[in-house]
């Protein structure tokens, strides 16, 4: 039986995975980070679609666990958060952290000017 979708990574999209590889071993540690992350979830959309978000619902095309800390003791975790939920959970925690395997970006309290699109 011939499957109706091929299987497997698109060479594409295969090839602008390690490309980025590539261009972060340059990049500072902490731009190192976000851009394996962000990296890694466009090949997981491209693999297997999007997600929604845990609060709203919303399609988020970069599914990222969320690890939030509000107040010492109270920590949520969520599947995934669009960029708005992700903003807002900022907003109110100490911490967040976004995190696959080793990697991690952590955000601590202020909202910078620059926040990944996720969605």
């Amino acid at each position: 039986m011939i499957p109706d979708k091929p299987q497997g990574v698109p060479t594409r999209v295969l090839q602008e995975y390690l490309e980025e590889l590539a261009e972060c071993a340059a990049a500072k540690p902490e731009q190192r980070a976000e851009r394996l992350l962000l990296s890694f979830a466009e090949l997981q959309y491209q693999r297997r679609g999007g997600g929604r978000c845990a609060v709203c619902k919303t399609t988020v095309r970069h599914v990222l666990p969320v690890r939030a800390e509000r107040e010492p003791g109270l920590v949520l975790e969520y599947a995934c958060l669009c960029a708005r939920c992700l903003q807002a959970e900022r907003a109110l925690s100490t911490r967040v952290v976004l995190s696959l395997g080793q990697a991690r970006v952590t955000y601590h309290g202020d909202l910078p000017a620059h926040l990944p699109d996720l969605n």
